[in-house]
């Protein structure tokens, strides 16, 4: 009986272990996947174009 006991614990330990990793890859991907930049597509507003100017004028004059 106490062999069936240590199957049963070792086979359950083993579960666990799996279903832990199991949890760390899925949260890897959510964190991973969340954290990847998406592209944004719009026009430069008139402060952004004011901005990229007068720093493309100042490297010009350097």
């Amino acid at each position: 009986m106490t062999q069936m006991k240590r199957v049963g614990e070792a086979f359950g330990v083993q579960a666990l272990n799996w279903a832990m990793i199991a949890g760390a890859a899925v949260l890897f991907l959510e964190v991973t996947l969340s954290a990847t930049p998406r592209p944004v597509a719009h026009a430069p507003t008139s402060v952004e174009q004011v901005v990229v100017t007068a720093h493309a004028d100042r490297l010009a004059s350097n």
